[in-house]
């Protein structure tokens, strides 16, 4: 990856609560790194220097427009990971912060449409 994907990638990540329709703005959710990198500030599981470095202006960031062809190739890696990763990339997490994590995915579940009797797609 280049560093526009990483910048597209950043983005996306912290906006898809926001799309989801979970919170109105991305610094609200709470499992986010945004808010620790809106403040400069390291949080539990966030180094933000790395990212500061390229990215000083993280609000910019978030108004800035996405582009099309990249959210295509970011949510295509997305589902690659999903699948892949599983149980022992969260079991290395809890290792990383000496504690469990809270079993299932925060936030409510989708509801399903009527009509056709699937979850809406989340972004």
């Amino acid at each position: 990856m280049d560093e526009p994907h990483l910048l597209a990638a950043v983005r996306y990540v912290a906006l898809n609560p926001v799309i989801a329709g979970l919170v109105r703005h991305a610094e609200d959710w709470p499992w986010s790194s945004f808010r620790a990198h809106l403040a400069g500030e390291d949080d539990e599981l966030a180094t933000v220097a790395p990212l500061r470095a390229l990215i000083p202006d993280f609000a910019a960031l978030l108004s800035a427009p996405a582009d099309p062809e990249m959210t295509a190739r970011i949510e295509a890696g997305a589902y690659y990971r999903a699948t892949t990763w599983g149980a022992g990339w969260i079991a290395a997490l809890e290792r990383r912060l000496g504690r469990p994590l809270a079993p299932g995915k925060p936030g409510p579940k989708p509801r399903v449409d009527r009509d056709t009797k699937r979850e809406p797609r989340l972004l």
